[in-house]
């Protein structure tokens, strides 16, 4: 399959200005979303992934700021954009499903409601009747029934509230959807339930998706292509078939080796030992020299480029320095 790129990542310096000092949440961030694709943003929690997806659409807290950096949607960038044309992009053409959906959708208001309101805001010329047929169809497409649609989010199950978040995020048709922990507090079931429907919704609309998530599973059942993320960082990137077959820096080898099999053979596990840095003082060098059991001399002192793979890259000094 042929991708053209629709969203480009370029050295995104994402900080947030705190009482104890700078926190520098991603450093130097850069991959591409492409045309039609499904990429997975993974890594340990607090490794930079939910402020990635918030700089995309411009919705970090009060406290964080874009120091540096690009993201080229469509040709042009979103960081230099003015308010009034990034309202018109956010939410018609690139949306998000927040992370939590127990919480993400307010209690005092029916679900269809809440979804319309979604068409008001971006679409304030759609008449109510065609409005409402919309919110409807757009339910029943992620398996909601009509029925349902005039429901309090209480009287919904974690799974169809989730359901309901991605119905919202889709209704105005848009070209890229952001999704943060899709699947996260919800049964194996109901997980396996909502990646499909996602699957689904990706083919039916012709979607570019990133998916924010920990768990490896949820990339290797729906995505095309995952970025490898470290302390505000991105240490790979490639096709999903090739990275979780052959990886090639050592935190992706950890990662994926301490991630239990349920199909193939038994294995070991792999403890990746020590604690994510404090990225208010991050250590010199790889940010994952600390941890790592492949280290180099030079992996304290030398910050590694982006070494181009077959299918994307590696920013590790034992490619760069081409021992492998």
């Amino acid at each position: 399959m042929i991708f053209i790129a629709l969203l480009e990542i370029k050295n995104l310096k994402t900080y947030y200005n705190t009482k104890e000092g700078i926190v520098k949440a991603t450093d130097d961030v850069s991959f591409n979303l492409e045309e039609g694709q499904i990429l997975g943003l993974v890594g340990e929690s607090g490794c930079g992934k939910t402020t990635t997806s918030l700089s995309i659409m411009q919705l970090l807290p009060n406290a964080g700021s874009i120091e540096g950096g690009k993201i080229i949607f469509d040709g042009e960038d979103l960081v230099e954009m003015s308010t009034k044309k990034l309202l018109k992009i956010r939410g018609n053409e690139i949306s998000m499903v927040f992370q939590g959906a127990m919480n993400a959708l307010n209690p005092v208001h029916k679900i269809g409601d809440q979804i319309k309101e979604v068409i008001s805001i971006h679409e304030p010329k759609v008449e109510e009747e065609e409005s409402w047929d919309r919110v409807v169809a757009i339910l029943e497409k992620v398996g909601i029934p009509e029925s349902r649609a005039k429901d309090y989010p209480h009287q919904l199950s974690g799974g169809m509230k989730q359901r309901a978040l991605i119905a919202m995020a889709l209704v105005c048709n848009p070209r890229i959807i952001v999704t943060d922990e899709p699947v996260t507090a919800l049964d194996v079931i109901v997980q396996a339930q909502v990646l499909s429907a996602l699957k689904k919704m990706q083919k039916d609309f012709n979607l570019s998706m990133i998916i924010v998530t920990h768990d490896l599973s949820v990339v290797a059942k729906i995505c095309d292509t995952i970025a490898v993320m470290y302390a505000g960082k991105i240490c790979e990137v490639g096709t999903v078939k090739e990275v979780f077959t052959n990886p090639k820096h050592p935190y992706t080898e950890a990662l994926l080796g301490s991630f239990p099999s349920i199909t193939g053979p038994k294995k070991d596990l792999i403890e990746i030992k020590g604690y994510p840095p404090n990225l208010i003082y991050p250590p010199s060098g790889c940010r994952f020299h600390p941890r790592c059991h492949k280290r180099v001399e030079a992996c304290d002192k030398r910050i590694p480029l982006n070494t181009p793979t077959s299918d994307g890259y590696v920013a590790c000094l034992l490619y760069e320095d081409g021992e492998k």
